[in-house]
């Protein structure tokens, strides 16, 4: 199975908060690696420095989240994966097709059309627009 999490999930991964322990059990039944895409790690690296911005975290705390992320890629849990143009088509076809009924963001059109761009079998998110839009584009989506 080829799955993409979204920041909302992957970043469960590394910063505990009520839905983490679920995120941690299905990551555990993966077979393969969870695509990395410089979108998401942008906003994975953003989500971390906002966190310590707001003081919900410490810059220790920061650094140590964004060194087992590294960790990660380094173990090949996490797969850096580059995006070519095929993605942003996707986004503009799925733009075109349904923000008028679903009220998407730009961001939540990318990671959608960034799986599909990578023809992953699952869409993993906790945000709803997200899921909403995975779901019309035709993905599997969980939770």
């Amino acid at each position: 199975m080829s799955a993409y999490a979204d920041t909302s999930a992957l970043l469960k991964l590394y910063l505990p908060e009520v839905s983490s322990p679920q995120v941690v059990a299905w990551a555990n039944t993966l077979t393969q690696a969870l695509p990395l895409t410089p979108l998401l790690e942008l906003e994975l690296v953003n989500a971390v420095e906002l966190r310590r911005h707001r003081r919900e975290i410490t810059s220790a705390t920061g650094q140590h989240v964004l060194a087992l992320v590294e960790a990660d890629i380094a173990n090949g849990i996490l797969q850096r994966t580059p995006l070519d143009l095929t993605m942003w088509r996707k986004a503009v076809e799925l733009a075109r097709r349904h923000t008028a009924e679903a009220g998407c963001r730009s961001l939540d059109i990318l990671h959608v059309a960034a799986a599909l761009a990578l023809r992953a079998d699952l869409f993993y998110t906790f945000d709803q627009r997200q899921h909403d839009l995975a779901r019309r584009a035709g993905l599997r989506v969980q939770p």
